[in-house]
């Protein structure tokens, strides 16, 4: 009886110390496994950059020391040529009138309103000085069922070009973050386009003098 019972213990023994192993091996396997997961992890990607990242990234130092040029026009230059000279060249204008403005009067100016004219699509409009008849501005609108990208606009102009906002045109402040409507412009062509949220091309603007 004697004999039974240490052998009964025995086992007992025997059993749990085989338990005691599996537990411990079944442990040092969940920390080898998170060890393979940790190992496999791989940081994130690098965001893709915007639009207007890449624009602010892509500018040029050397054009903040570009002065200002007053520009040709299809044979307009703009601060020379007259209302006669638009006429001479493009015929009598669609409509005309003063511009509209929601914050400044300028009933000291006069507009002549085209379409689709010298191969642009859609509106170019020609604005004057109205008593010296000084051509000052050509404002080109594309048209919005085909509208043009900035990508486009820079492969068919140029790199040469400063972002602004529409407060600072004229001015060497830089624009470092997004806000919309900016300008985008190039002074040695004497020309800015304005970009509305889309990232489309709202308006380009020839213009005599930096405004």
């Amino acid at each position: 009886m004697k004999k039974r019972y240490i052998f009964i213990l025995a086992l007992a023994f025997f059993s749990a110390c085989n338990e005691t192993e599996t537990i411990s091996v079944k442990t040092q396997s969940n920390v080898n496994l998170s060890s393979a997961i940790t190992v496999k992890e791989t940081p994130n990607a690098e965001q893709p950059k915007s639009s207007f990242e890449k624009l602010i990234s892509a500018q040029n130092s050397a054009n903040e020391k570009q002065k200002w040029i007053a520009p040709n026009y299809k044979g307009l230059q703009l601060g020379k040529a007259n209302e006669d000279d638009i006429i001479k060249i493009f015929g009598e204008p669609k409509s005309q009138g003063h511009p509209f403005d929601e914050e400044v009067s300028r009933n000291d100016e006069w507009m002549f309103h085209y379409e689709n004219i010298n191969d642009f699509d859609w509106r170019t409009e020609f604005l004057f000085d109205i008593r010296s008849k000084i051509l000052k501005e050509v404002w080109l609108s594309p048209n919005y069922e085909r509208p043009l990208t900035i990508e486009k606009a820079i492969e068919i102009y140029g790199n040469e070009y400063l972002v602004r906002s529409i407060e600072n045109l004229c001015s060497s402040k830089k624009l470092t973050k997004v806000e919309y409507p900016f300008l985008i412009v190039y002074p040695q062509k004497g020309m800015f386009f304005w970009i509305r949220e889309e990232n489309y091309v709202d308006t380009i603007f020839y213009a005599a003098k930096c405004r």
